[in-house]
């Protein structure tokens, strides 16, 4: 693996002031054909990886150095671009500038099975990726493809076409609104595909994609992450999240879109594929009715008595901080995300569950209602709760709290879980505790509890906690008695940190 390509710095060759000859490219073409794997990409979100300094040819030291872009094309017009990297079979570009691409347009994609392309940063005139993938000759091995920041052509038709995909992600970039992204007939007539991650905009149904859908699609699918966090955003100038021609319970504007613009249209669409994993982005807005739709439509067109892995999430629209503060309530009633679940049951494989759509999942002390759901889940060892985004700041720093879940609550359910090994809880509330912890709730199997916040206050809008009112040995001594083997029990409590 080649984190970046070595031969790219070849000062000896770009200070000459002659012309370059072929045989200048030997070393260069001997190194590259040795390449399988290449990946571009930092794994800071704050580093973009750009031309190291003496590229820059506006400091008078470097000023005797060959134009990054004039190299190239004197090589480019020396041999063919295809014969550089012949056998790379990964290519994983991330976070970086986009005239750092400049080396790899024109290459042949003969070996290639691995291409990753996300967040390119300062796009050039005439974009740079779209230009590398329209020029990759022949793609006869290629089983992954994954473009982001992409409009809706960005990948070619005959890529799609004429690559054996098994694993195809194609999701729009949100940041700064939300861009215009339609299903292509080629990826729905993809019959090999037995991974995919798509993202649905509200444009995602044209008239075109109606006779391809109706043939049915992805029977070979097992894994499906379903984002449909911008599919309420009617994209028009005039309407938004709250316009008046959209119904309490329509996923878009009723007087633009008609209704298979909503996600059931295309879980309806699938042709009963078994999956193993199932991960579905719900936007704030969505209500109950909508949310219980889509679990039915998948529930219907998927077979999912052999799913490992679920996630029923959050997804925004806009990542912006200054929305989140804001944010009202989710819609989704704690009884109609039980519901949901329900719907899905029994799954005997499940061992991670996440379900992070809704706050306050265990409400109600129901121990009927808890072992009727654990029943179902019996191979379940990950149990992920909640969400950040049900804590919210308000400009004067007072937190308010969409949940507020007592721990004995939690105890009660996971006690009921046989193979529960993790488990990750969003907000408990400290002043709802028992003083005689229940030692038929003690759960000995779990090793990892994380809880990211606790709350005391019962007062509406404010969440600033009333620590006089809490006893912290007692709720010590229910993580002692509920989780007595895992990590956070064995932690001595401090009010300064568990508080936040």
């Amino acid at each position: 693996m080649v984190k970046m390509h070595p031969a790219w710095q070849l000062e000896d060759i770009r200070a000459r002031e002659r012309q370059l000859r072929v045989e200048d490219l030997d070393r260069l073409d001997f190194y590259a054909a040795k390449i399988k794997n290449l990946y571009l990409e930092s794994k800071r979100v704050d580093k973009v990886i750009r031309l190291p300094r003496k590229f820059n040819l506006e400091k008078n030291a470097y000023k005797h150095l060959k134009p990054w872009r004039e190299f190239w094309k004197e090589i480019a017009e020396l041999r063919p671009h295809s014969r550089y990297l012949p056998n790379l079979r990964r290519l994983r570009i991330n976070n970086v500038a986009e005239e750092l691409l400049i080396p790899l347009v024109g290459i042949t994609g003969a070996n290639l099975v691995h291409l990753y392309i996300k967040y390119i940063h300062n796009p050039e005139p005439e974009s740079l990726v779209q230009k590398l993938l329209r020029e990759l000759q022949d793609t006869p091995k290629l089983e992954y493809l994954m473009v982001r920041d992409g409009e809706q052509d960005l990948v070619p038709i005959k890529l799609i076409q004429q690559a054996p995909l098994k694993h195809l992600r194609l999701d729009p970039r949100i940041s700064h609104g939300i861009k215009k992204y339609h299903i292509r007939p080629e990826i729905i007539d993809k019959s090999t595909l037995k991974h995919l991650s798509l993202g649905l905009s509200p444009e995602w149904y044209t008239p075109g994609l109606e006779p391809h859908l109706k043939k049915k699609c992805f029977p070979a699918l097992e894994t499906l992450w379903l984002s449909l966090a911008t599919i309420t955003n009617s994209g028009c100038k005039v309407c938004s999240s709250s316009c008046r021609n959209r119904g309490v319970h329509s996923w878009v504007c009723t007087t633009i879109y008609p209704d298979k613009h909503s996600p059931v249209a295309f879980l309806e669409a699938l042709d009963n594929p078994e999956l193993s994993l199932l991960n579905i982005k719900f936007p704030h807005e969505v209500t109950g009715p909508m949310f219980l739709d889509v679990i039915e439509a998948a529930n219907s067109s998927c077979r999912l008595r052999n799913l490992t892995e679920l996630a029923l999430a959050p997804g925004n629209a806009v990542n912006d901080w200054r929305s989140s503060r804001y944010r009202q309530r989710p819609a989704i009633q704690p009884a109609e995300l039980r519901e949901g679940l329900k719907m899905l049951l029994p799954m005997p494989h499940l061992k991670l569950l996440r379900l992070s759509v809704a706050p306050n999942f265990l409400d109600v002390l129901d121990l009927d209602l808890y072992k009727s759901i654990a029943d179902g889940l019996p191979a379940l060892e990950k149990l992920w709760l909640s969400h950040v985004d049900f804590v919210l700041t308000s400009s004067y720093g007072v937190q308010t709290s969409h949940e507020r879940t007592p721990l004995h609550h939690l105890a009660a359910f996971c006690c009921m879980l046989p193979s529960l090994v993790d488990v990750e809880f969003g907000t408990v509330d400290a002043l709802r505790w028992n003083e005689s912890p229940r030692t038929e709730w003690t759960c000995p199997g779990v090793k990892s509890v994380k809880i990211a916040r606790w709350t005391g206050s019962d007062t509406p809008g404010d969440d600033i906690v009333n620590r006089a009112g809490v006893s912290w040995d007692f709720l010590h001594l229910g993580m002692r008695t509920y989780f007595p083997n895992s990590d956070l029990a064995k932690k001595e409590f401090n009010p300064d940190l568990q508080f936040s």
